[in-house]
């Protein structure tokens, strides 16, 4: 059965070289833990999230939003 690490895994790879995608130097499948080594880009979305006090501008949501599409 395919884990989430493993989905994210095989799509980052898909995508690699692509603006703003990390790269996978490493995936493995442990008895009890998957484990996945790629680059750091920078603060997650939900890291933001929460140093903005869980409030989005409506400003940010759609540069968020028009990001994700591009």
């Amino acid at each position: 059965m395919n884990s989430q690490l493993s989905i994210e895994t095989k799509i980052l790879i898909l995508l690699k070289g692509g603006d703003g995608i990390p790269n996978v130097y490493y995936y493995m499948e442990g008895e009890r833990y998957n484990y996945m080594v790629m680059d750091l880009l920078w603060k997650s979305i939900e890291d933001l999230y929460h140093q903005q006090k869980k409030v989005f501008s409506p400003k940010t949501i759609l540069m968020l939003g028009m990001q994700m599409v591009n």
